[in-house]
């Protein structure tokens, strides 16, 4: 399956895990790429609207996944499950922002999130500082786009790992990409 170079960069960073939610998924092609190059085992492409879930029905049947991704009508996270890993990506940064905020417990739960905003990534930073999100590392993986990468965790993490195996970490990488 072939991506654009945004989708091949955020399904770039999904490290490998059990389960990945999609969220605005469209055409479902992450949770699709994903599960054909066994970076996930089970994904769930979840859409607010019903034509782009239909074109996500689509590309599920076309690579036979059926099992394995099951499209979701959904606002956000509302109607998923909790999965390893949740990608918000190709939506403006107040949608992703209201996204996260109205299932905060689900995006806590997760081990990795991965968040791509159309524009003004940095207006994400007041919800990492509001709910204790630390940035670990920025990073700039890409030469040929420009992107930013941040990895942020909870700021408890680093207390856990001394008294609690089962440390929570939250990885957030934010894109900003400029391709036509």
């Amino acid at each position: 399956m072939k991506l654009s170079r945004r989708l091949s960069m955020i399904a770039s960073m999904v490290r490998r895990c059990h389960s990945v939610a999609d969220i605005g998924s469209d055409h479902a092609y992450i949770p699709c790429a994903l599960v054909l190059n066994n970076q996930c085992a089970f994904a769930i492409a979840a859409d607010i609207a019903k034509g782009p879930l239909e074109q996500a029905i689509n590309n599920i049947e076309k690579y036979e996944l059926n099992d394995k991704v099951i499209p979701v009508l959904s606002d956000g996270l509302i109607n998923v499950e909790p999965t390893d890993c949740i990608v918000i990506a190709g939506m403006g940064v107040i949608t992703a922002i209201e996204i996260m905020e109205a299932q905060l417990d689900k995006i806590k739960m997760a081990k990795q999130v991965v968040v791509q905003v159309n524009k003004d990534p940095m207006t994400l930073r007041p919800l990492m500082m509001k709910h204790a999100f630390m940035k670990i590392m920025t990073t700039l993986p890409f030469h040929l786009m420009p992107i930013v990468a941040v990895l942020i965790r909870l700021n408890n993490a680093i207390l856990d790992r001394f008294f609690n195996r089962k440390m929570m970490i939250m990885c957030v990488y934010i894109i900003t990409t400029y391709l036509k």
